[in-house]
């Protein structure tokens, strides 16, 4: 076996419920494989520590608690099946099959009002970074034609 197996007998050993073959082998496992060994001694402490642990007993309050808590259920049941009204719901509510799809529309129609939006920015920013091209004076009656030479 190895030490994952042995580990598995650990409990059976501590409660003293294993066959004094299976006993005698772990024993000696124990005895040549520190790990184990440490391992072994780590669950026992534990063990021992929680057996000595003295169980608080519960306090006037949360046993009074208990007992007000159950006859008022026992009373919301009497209550509910003498006047015939139906009990509360406890489900969480959703929306009606017919509206499942409002949720989805309306994320979809405010993502692409958000896309339009983006690009329209976009490009009025991409013409404001454009240079300007370069315009040529206005052509008044300043300019020498052919003919006129």
């Amino acid at each position: 076996m190895n030490c994952r197996e042995y580990q598995e007998f650990f409990s059976d050993l501590f409660d003293g419920e294993l066959p004094p073959d299976r006993k005698a082998d772990l024993e000696r496992h124990l005895g040549s494989c520190a790990p184990c060994g440490a391992e072994y001694a780590s669950f026992t402490d534990a063990l021992q520590a929680l057996q000595g642990a003295a169980a608080r007993p519960a306090g006037e309050g949360f046993v009074s608690g208990v007992i007000e808590a159950a006859q008022q259920e026992a009373e919301r049941q009497a209550l509910y099946q003498h006047t015939g009204m139906r009990r509360p719901s406890t489900r969480r509510l959703v929306a009606p099959r017919r509206m499942a799809w409002a949720i989805p529309a309306l994320a979809a129609s405010a993502l692409a009002a958000f896309a339009v939006g983006f690009f329209i920015q976009k490009q009025a920013g991409d013409r404001a970074i454009r240079p300007q091209r370069a315009t040529s004076p206005p052509r008044n009656g300043s300019r020498k034609t052919a003919s006129s030479m």
